[in-house]
């Protein structure tokens, strides 16, 4: 029963955690009060954990308040709270920003499939559904995933906006038949 820990200094508060739903179980992405985002996980399951800063998910002084890591691998999805979201692979340097939402994101949700991605929070005026084109699907080894900003803002296009006149969305989940 109790054995050594290891302790990590990220250079910030935590803001959130997310965790991959299968695979890289050993992994975790970690938010930070000061918009940082690091990847961070028990190599190999080593005692030591190894991390890793990812700057071109990070924005400089906006707090992260929503991340969620698709199924698909190296995938990622960070929410602001200045109501950007930026999608984002944990394996290459590209990301897109989104400037969508009146709120913080706190809510973020990956389909499935990688495809498709909710975004939203109690403190946002509205949610959306956002889509992958279906030539730049995660995952399809046929197809290459964008690579440059430009390839990032093509690929990703809103395809739901659901108004919150009446109340807040303060949990979102796929249904397996997506």
């Amino acid at each position: 029963m109790g054995g050594e820990g290891s302790s990590v200094e990220l250079g910030s508060p935590i803001s959130c955690i997310a965790t991959p739903d299968s695979g890289f179980l050993d992994w975790c992405l970690v938010g930070g009060v000061n918009g940082s985002v690091t990847l961070l996980g028990l190599e190999n399951h080593a005692l030591q954990p190894v991390t890793s800063t990812l700057v071109h998910a990070a924005r400089q002084d906006v707090a992260v308040s929503g991340l969620a890591w698709a199924e698909v691998e190296g995938s990622a999805a960070v929410g602001y709270s200045d109501g950007a979201v930026r999608i984002c692979s944990v394996h290459s340097p590209s990301a897109l920003t989104i400037h969508i939402h009146q709120g913080a994101v706190e809510l973020l949700c990956w389909s499935p499939t990688g495809g498709l991605l909710f975004s939203g929070g109690p403190r946002c005026a509205s949610a959306r559904v956002w889509r992958l084109q279906e030539q730049q699907r995660l995952g399809d080894e046929a197809a290459a995933a964008p690579s440059s900003p430009a390839e990032m803002q093509r690929a990703w296009s809103p395809v739901h906006n659901l108004g919150l006149d009446a109340a807040p969305v303060t949990a979102a989940a796929w249904s397996g038949i997506v």
